[in-house]
C-alpha cells in the first residue's frame, strides 16, 4: 500500500494491485504468484451464510495468496517509481493483468456467500468490497491501454521541463516555445519550479511564464489520454454497479448499513464549504489587499480574484510562502525554521530522524532497519527519472517499510516528513492484522494530522487548501457524471473556481493531480458536526481579527461594495488545464482572459 499519492483503498484485492496499475518494476519483472490454492479450495456450502466461516476464509485461504500478490505489486510500484523505464511499464501491465485475475476471481468466491440476514456489519461491508471488480471488470485489452494511458500521463507528470534561469534579470524563454533551449538549461517541476515559485522575489512576469509554460509542455501532451481515461474508468464502474467513477470513489465513504447514502456524502461535502467559507473569505481579502500593496504595477483588483501565479505555490493551494509579508503581527519572528535548519547544518537524514525521535518520544515503534536501507530520500543524481511525490510505502513483508521522497532541507519538507512518518506508523501498528483490514479507517481517515501568527501560518496552509480540495473533488465527479463534457474540461474548472475559491488559475486536471493518482478524492472532509465545530472554534481568535482588520482597512470580500461583477485575469492555460480555446464565450487578448464573474455570491454584507 502507499500513502502520501492520492490511493484510494476500496477493497482489499483492488489494493492490491488495480491501484498499482500506475506503477511498475525497475528491473522489467513481476513476480508471479500462484493463486491456484483459491480455485482449488472446496467452501463447506451449509456455512455460506456464516459471518464468522466467512472470516476464517478471508484469514486462512485469501490472506496468505492476497499478501503475496500485494508484495508482488507494490514491489513493482516502487521499482517502477524510483525508475521510470519503457521496459518497467511492460512489466507494470503484467502485474496489472496478474492482480486483475485475482481480483475476478476473489469477486467469484465471496459473490457465493450470503451475509445479508448476518449482524456481523464489518464482514458483510468487507465481503461487498470483494464482490467489486474495479478496473477488473474491463478486458484485458482495455485494461492493459487503461495501465498505458496512466503510466503516460504520470511520465509526462513527473519529467515534464522548460527553459528557464530563475537568476537571470529578464526572462529570454519564449512561451510560443518552451523547450527550445539546450537540455542543460531545462528545469523539471520538482524541485525547481516548486522551489522557484516558493522563494522567488515575486518577479511576476517569470512567475506568469513559469505557470503557462509547464503546463503547456505536460497539459497539452494528455488531454485525448485523459479523455479516454474517463471513459474507461466510467466504463469499470458502471460495469461494477455505479452510476460513474465519481460515484464508485465516493462509496468508500457511504455506509448502507449506516444509512449514509451518496447523497448524504454529497451534501455535508458541500455543507463543509459553506461552513468553512467565511473564515476563507476574510483570508483570502486581507492577502489580497497584501498582495496589492507589494505588487502595485499588477493592478489588481481590491474586489476581485487573486491570480493564481502569485500565490507562491505551483497549484495555488498552499499559500504559506507568502507568510513573510502577510504575517499579521510582523514584528514577532517568522514561524519558517529553514534558516535555522540550515544554521544548524541539517541534512535530509538527520530531518528523517528527527520524525522518528518525535514518534519515538510519543511511545511509537522505531523505524526498521529495512526502513533506513531500502527508502529513496533524495533525488537520484544518475540520470533516473524518478516520480518525486512524496509518499510511503507498505510491502506487507516483516519490517519492510519506506519513504519514497525528493527531499531538501527545509521546513516544508520536515512537514512532510513528518506527514509521510505518519503513514508508516500505520503500516507498522496495522502489521499483525488480515489483509482486508491493513488498509486504514478510510483515505480521509488516514490524511488527518496559540497565538494569532501561528494560527495565521496555519490557516494559510490548511485552510487554503481546503477550497482546493472541494473543487477538486467537485470538478472530477462532475466531469465523470457528464455533467461537465469533455469539450469544457477547462471552462468547467473555472467556473468552479471563480465561484468557490477567489482564486484565478487553471485547475489543473493532469498536471496538479493526475485523477489516476488521485483516486482517494483529494483529501475528502468528512467531518462530524464535532469536528467541523472544533476547526471553526480554533480558528475564531484569527478570524474575528481579520474581521475587524478588513474592515478597518475597508478591504472587502470577494464580491462585496461592488456593484456590478468584477474582472479577474487569469493566465491561459495549456489543454486540459483551463484552456481559453475552447468555444465558451470568453475571449482571449495577448495570452490572458478576461473573467467576468462575481466570485462569491454576496451573501456577507458589507459591514
Amino acid at each position: 500500500m502507499v500513502r502520501g499519492c492520492c490511493w484510494r483503498n476500496t477493497s482489499v484485492v483492488f489494493l492490491l494491485g488495480i491501484v498499482c496499475l500506475l506503477l511498475g518494476p525497475a528491473k522489467g519483472k513481476f513476480t508471479p504468484v500462484d493463486i491456484s490454492p483459491l480455485e482449488r479450495y472446496h467452501l463447506d456450502e451449509t456455512k455460506l451464510t456464516s459471518a464468522k466461516y466467512f472470516r476464517s476464509w478471508l484469514a486462512n485461504v485469501y490472506n496468505p495468496i492476497g499478501q503475496k500478490m500485494a508484495q508482488s505489486a507494490v514491489q513493482a510500484s516502487w521499482d517502477y517509481n524510483t525508475n521510470i523505464t519503457a521496459v518497467n511499464e511492460a512489466a507494470t501491465i503484467e502485474s496489472s493483468q496478474a492482480s486483475a485475475n485475482l481480483t475476478r476471481l476473489v469477486a467469484k468466491i465471496a459473490a457465493k456467500f450470503d451475509l445479508s440476514k448476518s449482524r456481523d456489519t464489518r464482514m458483510k461491508t468487507t465481503q461487498k468490497k470483494m464482490k467489486e471488480l474495479g478496473d477488473a471488470s474491463l478486458d484485458p485489452a482495455e485494461l492493459t491501454e487503461l495501465v498505458k494511458i496512466v503510466n503516460g500521463m504520470e511520465s509526462v507528470y513527473s519529467t515534464a521541463k522548460i527553459c528557464f534561469d530563475p537568476n537571470a534579470h529578464v526572462n529570454k524563454a519564449s512561451l510560443e516555445n518552451p523547450t527550445n533551449c539546450a537540455e542543460s538549461k531545462k528545469l523539471p517541476f520538482d524541485p525547481d519550479l516548486i522551489n522557484f515559485m516558493k522563494n522567488s522575489t515575486w518577479d511576476a512576469k517569470k512567475r506568469r511564464y513559469v505557470w503557462k509554460a509547464w503546463r503547456d509542455v505536460s497539459g497539452k501532451k494528455v488531454r485525448k489520454d485523459y479523455i479516454r481515461y474517463i471513459q474507461l474508468k466510467n466504463k469499470a464502474a458502471k460495469l461494477t454497479g455505479y452510476n460513474d467513477n465519481g460515484q464508485y470513489w465516493r462509496s468508500e465513504y457511504t455506509d448502507e448499513n449506516a444509512g449514509y447514502t451518496d447523497s448524504d456524502f454529497l451534501k455535508d461535502l458541500d455543507d463543509l464549504w459553506l461552513q468553512i467559507k467565511p473564515l476563507y473569505g476574510e483570508m483570502h481579502a486581507y492577502v489580497r489587499r497584501k498582495l496589492i500593496n507589494k505588487l502595485p504595477h499588477e493592478h489588481l483588483s481590491p474586489t476581485g480574484p487573486i491570480p493564481g501565479h502569485l500565490i507562491g505555490d505551483m497549484f495555488s493551494q498552499e499559500w504559506t510562502s507568502m507568510l513573510d509579508f502577510t504575517q499579521l503581527f510582523p514584528a514577532k519572528p517568522l514561524l519558517d525554521v529553514t534558516d535555522e535548519m540550515k544554521r544548524q547544518n541539517y541534512t535530509v537524514d538527520k530531518m528523517f530522524h528527527l520524525s522518528e525521535q518525535f514518534q519515538n518520544e510519543l511511545g511509537l515503534k522505531p523505524m526498521p532497519e529495512t526502513f533506513w536501507k531500502k527508502s529513496l530520500f533524495v533525488k537520484p543524481k544518475d540520470g533516473r527519472e524518478v516520480v518525486c511525490h512524496a509518499s510511503a510505502w507498505d510491502f506487507y513483508r516483516t519490517g519492510d517499510v519506506r519513504i519514497k521522497m525528493c527531499t531538501e532541507v527545509n521546513m516544508d519538507d520536515l512537514i512532510t516528513i513528518h506527514h509521510e512518518m505518519g503513514h508508516i506508523q500505520y503500516f507498522l501498528q496495522y502489521a499483525d492484522q488480515m489483509m482486508v483490514f491493513r488498509g486504514g479507517a478510510n483515505s480521509g481517515f488516514h490524511e488527518a494530522e496559540s497565538d494569532l501568527n501561528y494560527m495565521f501560518s496555519t490557516a494559510l496552509d490548511k485552510i487554503a487548501f481546503l477550497p482546493f480540495a472541494y473543487i477538486m473533488d467537485r470538478y472530477r465527479y462532475d466531469v465523470f457524471s457528464g455533467k461537465i463534457g469533455t469539450n469544457e474540461l477547462n471552462s468547467g474548472c473555472v467556473t468552479l473556481i471563480s465561484r468557490k475559491s477567489g482564486r484565478t488559475f487553471e485547475f489543473n486536471v493532469v498536471a496538479g493531480r493526475i485523477p489516476a493518482l488521485a483516486s482517494r478524492n483529494g483529501k475528502n472532509y468528512r467531518f462530524t458536526r464535532h469536528g467541523r465545530r472544533a476547526l471553526l472554534e480554533f480558528f475564531q481568535p484569527m478570524t474575528d481579527y481579520l474581521k475587524a482588520e478588513n474592515r478597518r482597512r475597508r478591504t472587502w470580500l470577494a464580491g462585496e461594495g461592488a456593484a456590478e461583477n468584477q474582472q479577474g485575469v487569469l493566465p491561459v492555460m495549456a489543454a486540459p488545464t483551463c484552456n481559453p480555446s475552447e468555444a465558451n464565450g470568453q475571449a482571449v487578448e495577448e495570452g490572458y482572459w478576461e473573467l467576468n464573474t462575481t466570485l462569491y455570491a454576496a451573501n456577507e454584507a458589507a459591514t
